[in-house]
């Protein structure tokens, strides 16, 4: 059974002349991109009209999807990545240990929708939930490479980003979720210290501290707090110290980000809806005149 699963959840390998190749920033990139956007518009359309009832359970269920396709990923992973011995396999599963943002967002994102408890951080949540897929999904890399797209790691893993990125988006376009930058700043500012503080004891925990080049080289780059993302100088103890401070800082940037642009969103929104008003209440005037 296990050699079953592994002939078909493998990587097939493809050459980079092959029509098959994929990596970031190409044209397999660019088709999940379009394929996850657009759905998740689409879903924001549909839902536009529905009512609240509705609105709730489609919430309610993305972060099921979310965290089966992350516990279930736990037991193919080591069955996917066998070559010859499992204890092999076994290894490629400890980077999915919820270090990372959207890792540690799979569980987070059952709580903050289905616990009454979260109620009051689901707002930095949501949009950590926003943030994380969305940087990872511009720039995905490590999950294509010299592999077929279509493969297991790398559907799942764009399938788990997608359904994350669609549960943080469609909180926001439904209203289920309400957001204020003024009061989000410094919530959202906690979440990603504890976040990057709980990522660096996991980084500690798995990695030989003894030098600084050991530091990089044992381990896990759990948000990319090793390589900073830019891999600019690492394996030098000024970046070891900078790179985990430069990192939180991108991230908050990124959500500050997605806060302005929901604020002038509901801007426009609402200044469309003052207008049609006005025009209707002219309309009205003019008819019973």
């Amino acid at each position: 059974m296990i050699n079953f699963l592994h002939t078909i959840l493998k990587e097939y390998e493809v050459s980079e002349d092959s029509f098959w190749h994929a990596d970031a920033l190409t044209i397999w990139h660019l088709v999940y991109a379009v394929i996850i956007v657009g759905s998740i518009v689409a879903a924001a359309l549909i839902l536009k009209n529905k009512s609240e009832k509705i609105k709730k359970t489609v919430l309610d269920i993305l972060p099921l999807i979310v965290i089966g396709l992350y516990v279930s990923d736990l037991f193919l992973r080591p069955i996917a990545q066998l070559e010859g011995d499992l204890s092999q396999g076994i290894h490629s599963y400890l980077d999915k240990l919820p270090f990372h943002i959207c890792t540690v967002m799979a569980p987070l994102c059952v709580f903050a929708q289905h616990s009454k408890k979260f109620a009051k951080i689901k707002e930095p949540l949501v949009i950590l939930g926003i943030v994380g897929p969305l940087m990872y999904l511009t720039y995905p890399s490590g999950v294509f490479g010299d592999r077929f797209p279509f493969c297991y790691n790398t559907v799942q893993t764009m399938a788990f980003h997608a359904f994350l990125l669609a549960w943080g988006v469609l909180n926001l376009t439904t209203g289920q979720t309400k957001v204020s930058i003024k009061k989000g700043w410094y919530s959202f500012g906690a979440c990603i210290a504890a976040a990057s503080a709980w990522a660096l004891l996991g980084n500690i925990m798995f990695s030989d501290m003894s030098s600084v080049q050991a530091w990089v080289d044992t381990g896990y780059d759990w948000f990319f707090q090793k390589s900073g993302s830019f891999y600019i100088a690492v394996g030098q103890l000024w970046y070891a110290i900078v790179a985990p401070i430069a990192v939180a800082i991108a991230v908050y940037t990124v959500g500050m980000g997605v806060y302005g642009v929901y604020h002038l969103a509901c801007l426009i929104v609402n200044k469309s809806k003052k207008q049609k008003t006005i025009k209707k209440a002219l309309a009205k005037e003019k008819a019973t005149v």
